[in-house]
C-alpha cells in the first residue's frame, strides 16, 4: 500500500475500481457510431469519418440515413430483430455502408437504450477457405487426457491467429492463474507453468470475460480514439473495439507484448480460464477471424466440459466398487465400526495419503503410518469443533491447529470426512510435509511503484520466474481428492450407516412395538373424538326438536361405530365394499328387497371405508325420510364397478317416487357429507342431483383406496394404506383469560378429514376470521398461501402420505403465525424445536383452544 502525491492511498484494489467498460475510447482499427431507438445519431468515435471515408462527421441528433445508405440501415434493422437476449451481438459481414465501393464488417448490439454500431474494414471473403478453417478448428476428438486436449486447443488457436505465443491460462479456486499449455515461436519466451496472482486479472475484468467471450488489443502503445461528445456515458462491455485501460497497456508493455487476443473458456457457466495470445508486434484480427476464434472457444469449452465430466465419473469408479463390496459383505450381527474398519485398507487407497484413520464411536483403526491414540483423540476433538456436514481439507496442520500436537511433527495436512450424524464418526486422511515450490511470474508480493499513471498503480515490471518455497504444508488437496471424499460421504458411507442404523434399531424393535401400538390407538381415538365432536356441532339445527336431534346424532354415531367395529374385526386392512353397504341397509331399511346391489367383489382402504360409511348412511337416511324409501313403491339401485385403471365408480339411483325438483329442498349437514367427504378425504369425486324420480349420485374413489377381485380368504393378506403415523403432542397450556381479536383476513385449515376440517374452519371463523380456506393436502395448502392473504393457519401434522412440514416452512418464511393440531406426542420434541414460535393444540379441538392460539400468536 502506498501514498501518491495527493496523499491518496493506492493499492492493488485501485485496479478493481477502474471503470474499464466506460473508458470513453475505442481502438483505432475500428470506428463506433451510437444511435437512439429512433435512429438519430447520439455519438461516435473521432475516427468515424476517416474509417468510413465520409466527407465530414455526422451531426449529433441527425437521422442515420444522412450518414449511411438505406440498404445498410435496412440490414441493421433486420439484425436488431435477431437480438433476443442480454449481451447478444449480431454481426454483418462485407456490407457497403455508403455510396463508396468499400465494404465493412459490422457488429451491432444494445447498450442500455442506445444502439451501438461498430465498423471495421472488411477483408476479401473466401468461402471455401473459411469452411476449411472451421473444420480444422473443431478437431478435438481422440484426446485421451486433459493435457492433450489443452495442447490441441492452443495449437488450433495458434494456427488460426498466427500469434507469437498462444497459452491456455487456467484459474485456480483462489483466483490465481497458471499457464497449463502453450505454443511459442522460436525466440519467444515460454510462460508454461508460471503462476500469476489474482490481481493480474481483476474481478471486474473476469466478469467482462464471461460476458464478452473474445477480447482483442491490437497495439499496446495506442490508448485509443475518444468518443464524441466527451460526456457520452456509454457502457462498452460488449464492444469488440473497446479501448484498453492504460494500466493494462503498461502491463503488456512490461511483458514485451505489443498485441494480445483472448478467448474465454467457460465451463458450467463459470470462467474456467482463457485462451490467451501474445504478439511482439502490433496485430489486428478482423471480425471474421474473431468470429472463428469464438466458435473455437465454444467448441473447446464444450469438449473440456465433457472431458471433466468423464474424469469425475472415472474418479468415482473406485468409490462405487468399494461401496458394492461393502454392501455385499455387510454383516448385521456386527457393529458399524467392525463393518467399516474391515475395509479400511480399501478406503485408504481411494485417496493418495500416508495414513488413514477410521473413527467410529469410541473406536478407531489406523492404516498406513502409525498414529498414537492420544493424537487421534486430540485431532478428532479439534475437527469436531469446526466440522459440520461437509468435507474439511487442511494443507497446513500447524497453522490450522496452534496447540502443541506431536502429530504435526510427522504430518502436515489432512482431509476429514464426516460419515454419520454423530460428530465423532470420521474418516481422516493424513499427508506428510512436502517442500512446495511455486513459480510465479514475478514476485507476487513485490512492491508496486507509482508511475506515469498518476494515482493509479504501475503494473509489475518483472516477469522473470520468481520461486516461492513453502514449508509445513502437504501436497495440495486437488479437486479430484475432494470429489472422491464427497463421493465416499454421500455415495458410500452414509448408505452403509443408514443400513447399519436400521439393523441396530431391530434390537430395540420389540420394546418399541408396544409403545407404537399405544400411540396409534391414542391417535385414532383422538381422531374419532374429533369426528364425534363435528357430528355434535353440525347435527344441531334450530329447525328440529330435541328428540329429532338425538335420533339424528345417534344414527350417525351408530354408523360410525359400526364401521370402526368392522375395520377392527378386519385388522384395519382393506375391507369388502359389500359388507359396508349391507351393514347400513340392515340398520336403516325395513324392506331390504327394495334396495338392489350389483358390482364385482372389491375392497376399500380403512380411510375410504369410514368416509363411504358416512356417505351411504346419509344417502339411505335421506331415501327413507324424503326419497324412494319413504313410500311403499320406491326402489334404490346401488351399483359399482372397478375401471381398468383401478378406480372405483359407484352409482346411486332412486326410482318410484315423485319429487318436485323446483320445490324447496333443505340442504343440511348430510348433504355436505355426501358432496364433500370423498373429494376432501380421499381425493376422489362426488356428484349428486335431485331428479323427478328421486336422487341420483355418482361417486369415484382413486385406485390407491381400492383392491378388486377380493375373496374373504384374502383379507388377512391385504396391506393397509392407512398405516400408523406419529403426530405431535402439545406441551402448551390454555389460558381462558385470553380474548380473541377482531380479524378481517383469511385463515387456513390444513386437515385431511373433511368433517374435522369443517369443524375447525367454523371455530376459526368464530375466532374472528371473515374467510377460512380449507386444504386436504400440502399442495393445496401451498397454492392457497400463494393466492390468498393468509393471516393465520391451523395445521394437522400428519396427513395422508405426508406431513405438514413444508407448509410450516413456508409460513415461517412468510412470518405467518400458525398452530399445530396433534393427537399424540411422538414427534412433538422435533416440531417444537424446529418451530419454537408455534402453539400445539391437542385433539379433539375446542373453541377455547382456537381462541387462545389466535390471540397468542396473531396479536403478538
Amino acid at each position: 500500500m502506498h501514498k501518491n502525491n495527493s496523499n491518496q492511498t493506492v493499492d492493488l484494489a485501485s485496479c478493481e475500481r477502474e471503470p474499464i467498460h466506460k473508458l470513453g475510447r475505442v481502438q483505432r482499427h475500428g470506428a463506433l457510431l451510437v444511435v437512439s431507438a429512433d435512429w438519430l445519431v447520439m455519438g461516435y468515435s473521432e475516427n468515424l469519418a476517416e474509417l468510413l471515408m465520409l466527407g465530414q462527421l455526422p451531426e449529433i441528433g441527425s437521422p442515420l440515413n444522412a450518414t449511411l445508405n438505406d440498404s445498410c440501415i435496412t440490414r441493421l434493422r433486420e439484425a436488431l430483430t435477431d437480438i433476443y437476449e442480454r449481451d447478444q451481438v449480431v454481426r454483418i459481414l462485407h456490407e457497403r455502408v455508403t455510396s463508396a465501393e468499400h465494404s465493412y464488417d459490422i457488429a451491432i448490439h444494445y447498450s442500455g437504450s442506445a444502439i451501438i454500431i461498430e465498423f471495421e474494414v472488411s477483408p476479401l471473403i473466401n468461402g471455401k477457405e473459411i469452411i476449411s478453417r472451421v473444420r480444422n478448428l473443431l478437431k478435438f476428438g481422440g484426446r485421451k487426457t486433459l493435457s492433450e486436449l489443452w495442447q490441441t486447443g492452443v495449437e488450433n488457436l495458434a494456427n488460426l491467429t498466427g500469434f507469437d505465443r498462444v497459452m491456455l491460462y487456467q484459474f485456480h479456486p483462489d483466483d490465481t492463474g497458471e499457464v497449463v499449455a502453450e505454443v511459442v515461436k522460436d525466440g519467444v519466451d515460454s510462460f508454461i507453468g508460471l503462476r500469476y496472482p489474482s490481481t493480474d486479472i481483476p474481478r471486474q475484468a473476469r466478469v467482462l470475460y464471461l460476458r464478452n467471450l473474445v477480447r482483442q488489443i491490437t497495439d499496446a502503445t495506442d490508448e485509443g480514439v475518444s468518443l464524441v461528445p466527451a460526456d457520452l456515458d456509454l457502457d462498452l462491455s460488449m464492444s469488440g473495439i473497446r479501448a484498453v485501460s492504460t494500466i493494462h497497456l503498461e502491463y503488456l508493455r512490461n511483458m514485451g507484448v505489443a498485441a494480445s487476443f483472448s478467448v474465454s473458456v467457460v465451463v458450467d457457466n463459470k470462467l474456467w480460464g482463457l485462451l490467451a495470445c501474445h504478439h511482439q508486434q502490433p496485430k489486428v484480427l478482423n471480425l471474421q477471424e474473431r468470429m472463428l476464434a469464438e466458435i473455437l472457444g465454444e467448441a473447446f469449452s464444450q469438449e473440456l466440459s465433457m472431458t471433466l465430466i468423464n474424469q469425475q465419473d472415472h474418479d468415482l469408479t473406485d468409490v462405487r466398487q468399494v461401496h458394492m463390496h461393502l454392501m455385499a459383505t455387510l454383516d448385521n450381527s456386527k457393529s458399524l465400526f467392525e463393518n467399516v474398519s474391515a475395509h479400511a485398507k480399501k478406503l485408504r487407497q481411494l485417496i493418495d495419503c500416508d495414513s488413514c484413520i477410521v473413527c467410529i464411536g469410541n473406536e478407531f483403526t489406523v492404516t498406513g503410518e502409525a498414529v498414537s491414540s492420544e493424537d487421534v483423540t486430540i485431532l478428532r476433538k479439534a475437527i469436531n469443533r469446526v466440522i459440520q456436514t461437509e468435507v474439511l481439507a487442511i494443507d497446513n496442520l500447524r497453522e490450522w491447529f496452534t496447540e502443541d500436537i506431536t502429530l504435526a511433527d510427522r504430518f502436515a495436512g489432512f482431509v476429514a470426512i464426516p460419515i454419520s450424524r454423530q460428530p465423532r464418526d470420521l474418516i481422516i486422511y493424513l499427508r506428510k510435509e512436502i517442500v512446495k515450490t511455486v513459480a510465479w511470474a514475478g514476485n507476487p508480493e513485490k512492491t508496486v511503484e507509482l508511475g506515469p499513471n498518476g494515482s493509479r498503480l504501475t503494473p509489475r515490471k518483472s516477469f522473470a520466474a520468481w520461486r516461492e518455497t513453502s514449508l509445513d504444508t502437504c501436497a495440495a488437496w486437488l479437486e479430484r481428492d475432494l470429489r472422491v471424499a464427497r463421493g465416499i460421504k454421500h455415495g458410500l458411507l452414509e448408505v452403509i450407516v443408514r443400513n447399519l442404523d436400521m439393523q441396530t434399531s431391530i434390537i430395540k424393535e420389540s420394546n418399541r412395538q408396544q409403545d407404537l401400538l399405544i400411540h396409534e390407538l391414542n391417535h385414532r381415538a383422538r381422531n374419532m373424538l374429533g369426528l364425534i365432536n363435528s357430528f355434535v356441532r353440525h347435527s344441531d339445527n334450530n329447525n328440529i326438536s330435541v328428540a329429532e336431534f338425538k335420533q339424528l346424532l345417534s344414527s350417525r354415531l351408530q354408523a360410525l361405530a359400526m364401521s370402526q367395529k368392522l375395520l377392527t374385526d378386519n385388522n384395519w386392512l382393506f375391507t369388502p365394499l359389500r359388507l359396508l353397504v349391507e351393514n347400513e341397509i340392515n340398520a336403516l331399511v325395513n324392506d331390504k328387497s327394495r334396495v338392489s346391489l350389483s358390482g364385482p367383489p372389491c375392497a376399500v382402504s380403512p380411510k375410504a371405508f369410514t368416509a363411504l360409511t358416512l356417505v351411504i348412511h346419509e344417502l339411505l337416511t335421506n331415501a327413507v325420510k324424503h326419497g324412494a324409501l319413504s313410500n311403499l313403491t320406491g326402489l334404490v339401485q346401488l351399483s359399482w364397478q372397478v375401471s381398468e385403471t383401478g378406480q372405483l365408480d359407484i352409482t346411486w339411483q332412486e326410482t318410484g317416487v315423485l319429487v318436485d325438483v323446483n320445490g324447496p329442498h333443505r340442504r343440511g349437514f348430510g348433504s355436505i357429507i355426501i358432496e364433500r367427504s370423498i373429494p376432501h378425504d380421499l381425493g376422489g369425486s362426488s356428484y349428486s342431483e335431485i331428479t323427478p324420480s328421486g336422487l341420483v349420485g355418482h361417486f369415484s374413489l382413486p385406485r390407491t383406496h381400492v383392491q378388486s377381485a377380493v375373496s374373504p380368504s384374502d383379507h388377512a393378506n391385504m396391506a393397509s394404506v392407512d398405516e400408523a403415523k406419529p403426530t405431535l403432542h402439545s406441551n402448551k397450556s390454555v389460558d381462558n383469560s385470553v380474548t380473541t381479536p377482531a380479524i378481517k383476513r383469511h385463515g387456513l385449515v390444513l386437515e385431511d378429514n373433511m368433517l374435522i376440517a369443517l369443524s375447525n374452519a367454523n371455530m376459526l371463523k368464530a375466532a374472528g376470521f371473515s374467510n377460512v380456506e380449507v386444504a386436504a393436502n400440502v399442495a393445496e395448502a401451498l397454492k392457497l398461501i400463494e393466492r390468498k392473504d393468509i393471516a393465520f393457519a391451523l395445521l394437522d401434522i400428519n396427513l395422508v402420505n405426508e406431513t405438514c412440514e413444508a407448509v410450516a416452512d413456508k409460513l415461517t418464511e412468510l412470518t405467518i403465525p400458525f398452530a399445530f393440531l396433534t393427537g399424540y406426542s411422538v414427534l412433538s420434541e422435533r416440531f417444537l424445536r424446529k418451530y419454537p414460535s408455534a402453539v400445539t393444540i391437542e385433539k379433539p379441538t375446542s373453541q377455547r383452544d382456537i381462541d387462545f392460539a389466535v390471540a397468542r400468536l396473531y396479536v403478538t
